[in-house]
């Protein structure tokens, strides 16, 4: 399993007779310079850069960091999205890219995410449906400040390594300020 909560799922349904281990995957700190990875990436120094990574899905959720980021088009701030669009979650992705943010970038699908969790100042993953997200171990790996949901799926397994976003919109736009 990849996580307690599929554990015990597992358990509940199956019971103790079949044998069931955590394959988890380790956050292992990344040392880079973030100066040089801004650069490289084309990110403005002087701009708070904020990363989301994942597919263009309901679940994965973009729409509402998009909403986000409305509220900071008059300040310093740039949301970089890494992800696929594909076509069968277009009815999804499309009205939302018709109405983006001008400070929202989309990257689209790339073999250098790496590059840009380093040259990114912090994490921002808004998913409402996830099991055990690499991508959010990638960000704690690379020592960003890291935004998710209290989702049930990941038990307390977050617990002291991330802010949490909370319904209160306010809430989450100070919190990303503060850093």
């Amino acid at each position: 399993m990849v996580s307690e909560w599929s554990k015990d799922v597992f358990v509940e349904y199956y019971g103790e007779s079949i044998p069931c281990e955590i394959w988890e995957y380790h956050v292992h700190i990344v040392e880079y310079d973030k100066a040089a990875a801004k650069k490289e990436a084309g990110f403005a120094p002087s701009y708070k850069h904020v990363l989301n990574v994942g597919k263009f899905t309901p679940g994965t959720n973009q729409g509402e960091l998009f909403e986000l980021a409305r509220m900071f088009e008059k300040e310093k701030v740039m949301f970089h999205f890494v992800g696929n669009q594909a076509g069968n979650f277009k009815e999804y992705w499309e009205p939302i890219m018709a109405n983006k943010p001008s400070n929202c970038i989309v990257h689209g699908e790339r073999s250098d995410v790496d590059l840009f969790y380093m040259a990114s100042d912090l994490f921002y993953f808004c998913s409402n449906f996830e099991l055990n997200p690499l991508a959010v171990k990638e960000a704690l790996s690379y020592g960003l400040p890291t935004f998710i949901k209290r989702l049930h799926t990941y038990k307390s397994s977050y617990e002291g390594k991330v802010t949490y976003i909370t319904n209160d919109q306010n809430s989450n736009i100070r919190n990303i300020e503060r850093l």
